[in-house]
This record gives structure tokens, C-alpha cells and sequence, in this order.
């Protein structure tokens, strides 16, 4: 089940990016058939934000960060939920929506991330920040 999982990710992946966007959805689905996890929701979630699916996006993503096995990988969740939210027009999220636990490195979320994102904030909300 591991190899065709990946077979899956890997067809899923290229199907997307070729813009065949019905076949890449169904090689997603085989991949949490196979093989639910991490990788396999956080393409879901992707999936249904490609088409609209907002609060598809989201619940997909929680359930990658509800599978989470490392600080890492609750981190690449988490960062992608305040995208999804940043993304939706929502400047922050609530105590809800963090993750429960001591944290851990944050080494998924790219460099100067943040930075690109608090900057705009800064121009509107100096005394804020």
C-alpha cells in the first residue's frame, strides 16, 4: 500500500501541475484510501482551495495537523491554516486554532515568511505593531 500511496502522490502531483485538475483529485483521494497521513490531506486541502472549496482547504489541513507525527510537521500544518485564514481575509486566528503542547522548530515555514506578511500590517497599524 506504501508504494502505490506514493505512486499516487507522485501521478497526483504532475496530473495538477498539467492542469487535469478531475484525475490529480482522484489520485489525492486513492492517496488517503492508501495511505491517510500528513502528505495526503495537506494535497486535499490544496486541492479544494485550487477550486474554491475554502472551508474544504480547511478541514483537510486540520486533519493533516490532527495526524501531525512531529513538531515539524504540526508546524507545516499550523503555518498553512494561518494561510488559509490570512488568505480568506482573516488577520489572525484565535487560541482555538493553536495547536495544544510545548512548541517545537518551526523549520517548515520559509524564510522571511512572516516578515513579508507582518509588513503590510505595519503600514496600516503602526501603533500596533
Amino acid at each position: 500500500a506504501r508504494r502505490l500511496a506514493v505512486g499516487a502522490k507522485v501521478v497526483g502531483d504532475a496530473l495538477l501541475e498539467l492542469g487535469r485538475y478531475p484525475a490529480a483529485f482522484a489520485a489525492f483521494q486513492r492517496m488517503v484510501d492508501l495511505e491517510p497521513g500528513l502528505a495526503a490531506y495537506a494535497r486535499v486541502s490544496y486541492a479544494r482551495e485550487l477550486t474554491g472549496d475554502h472551508d474544504g482547504a480547511v478541514t483537510a489541513m486540520q486533519a493533516a495537523r490532527d495526524v501531525a507525527g512531529t513538531p515539524e510537521d504540526i508546524a507545516f500544518a499550523s503555518y498553512q491554516l494561518g494561510q488559509l485564514a490570512w488568505n480568506d481575509g482573516q488577520d489572525r486566528t484565535g487560541p482555538s486554532d493553536t495547536p495544544s503542547g510545548p512548541p517545537g522548530p518551526a523549520r517548515s515555514a520559509p524564510p522571511g515568511e512572516g516578515v513579508v506578511l507582518l509588513r503590510p500590517v505595519a503600514q496600516h497599524d503602526a501603533d500596533v505593531v
